[in-house]
């Protein structure tokens, strides 16, 4: 069933996947269930349970149902969500967001300044601990202006708050206990204020969410998405019970990459990086050519193809912001060069003065551990950079 790619960033419901595989023709052969040849719903299959929009699972579908300050594009600029506009301080600690007046929640009451002061507080409580208490305070200078101030030693990001902080209805939840947040109905039964509003659900088996008619930048194309619970399986997606697999590794992904039915979309942003980091200490390593060689001598693309990742995952030789990273725009990495390698290692000194295949100098052969991570990613990458190695 054809589902528009772009359908994550007109609703700025859910935020890149790190890997989600959509069905991409309508076949009713693979369709089932209340959805069967319906082009108006999307059904995801995720892990979680219907109270996946607590603060404490953190999940991006809370964006079907509530609005963040702004969204993060691909391109990692802030766009306006709840907020119309905002300003910060020079020092960045200080975060004025100007909402817009248009948006209500799925009750029908309008959203101010007060719910997001209230949200913030909420989950700065101690027994919420979303965000650690005292590390960022909210005030409301009225119904439609607020300000966040963070303190001075605190690695919350003020970027990251804007974009990923649900904000909750104030009229409904301030007389609950933050105690026993977790055991709210709410949960199950929320009421946002984004593109989907809840419409029904059966425990520990689906949530229904409905387009909003009253969302302020209209309702989307989609009319239905159906949250349904369980194990990520691939093979209820090649059965046609869903329409969406979030969070399924590369490997996992490869039999589908050839296959036309399938769409498989990549998130460079939730890949998690591997890190190979030269030891200054150990003598070995002081002299920045052979540090240098070594990089030269190691195929990264290679090791990383042999790991089954994309080809678009970036090299990198030094340390890199997530908006470099969102819009591609990072340094050249050193590249793969053996003869430049052996080059430098001579010039530095370290040659093979006795025969043994081994470059030595004054004596001592460059000889090092290398400690790994756990896994078997780890040690797999170790024998190739071992192999690497060895030819220079």
């Amino acid at each position: 069933m054809a589902r528009p790619a772009s359908w994550f960033r007109e609703v700025g419901a859910i935020p890149l996947l790190i890997l989600a595989i959509l069905p991409t023709s309508c076949d009713p052969g693979r369709q089932s269930g209340d959805q069967a040849d319906d082009p108006a719903t999307l059904t995801l299959l995720l892990d979680q349970d219907e109270t996946l929009m607590r603060p404490a699972m953190d999940e991006e579908e809370k964006f079907l149902v509530f609005l963040p300050m702004a969204k993060q594009r691909e391109d990692g600029e802030l766009e306006g969500r709840l907020a119309r506009s905002w300003e910060r301080s020079e020092d960045n600690r200080i975060w004025t967001y100007h909402l817009r007046t248009d948006v209500r929640w799925h009750d029908g009451v309008p959203v101010t300044a007060q719910d997001v002061v209230f949200t913030m507080k909420l989950l700065s409580d101690s027994a919420v601990a979303y965000y650690p208490p005292g590390a960022v305070t909210a005030a409301a200078l009225d119904d439609s202006t607020v300000v966040f101030e963070y303190a001075r030693e605190t690695a919350i990001n003020p970027v990251t708050t804007t974009w990923w902080t649900s904000f909750l209805p104030r009229h409904l939840l301030e007389d609950l206990d933050p105690d026993s947040i977790n055991s709210w109905d709410f949960w199950s039964q929320p009421v946002g204020n984004g593109p989907y509003r809840y419409a029904r659900h059966l425990p520990k088996t689906m949530m229904e969410l409905e387009a909003n008619p009253d969302y302020y930048a209209g309702p989307p194309d989609i009319q239905r998405v159906i949250l349904r619970f369980g194990p990520l399986s691939l093979l209820e997606l090649q059965a046609g019970n869903v329409d969406v697999v979030p969070y399924v590794g590369a490997t996992e992904s490869t039999a589908l990459l050839a296959d036309p039915d399938f769409r498989v979309f990549h998130s460079i942003n939730g890949l998690h990086g591997r890190l190979l980091v030269w030891d200054n200490r150990n003598p070995l390593f002081q002299d920045a050519r052979v540090r240098w060689a070594l990089t030269l001598a190691l195929n990264r693309r290679e090791i990383l193809q042999a790991m089954d990742l994309p080809d678009f995952v970036p090299i990198a030789d030094g340390p890199y912001t997530g908006r470099q990273l969102s819009k591609g725009d990072l340094p050249d990495p050193i590249p793969y060069d053996v003869a430049e390698a052996e080059r430098l290692l001579f010039e530095a000194g370290w040659r093979d003065e006795d025969g043994d295949g081994i470059r030595d100098r004054a004596g001592v052969p460059f000889r090092f551990n290398l400690v790994l991570a756990e896994g078997a990613d780890g040690e797999h990458m170790a024998v190739m950079i071992q192999e690497y190695l060895s030819r220079v």
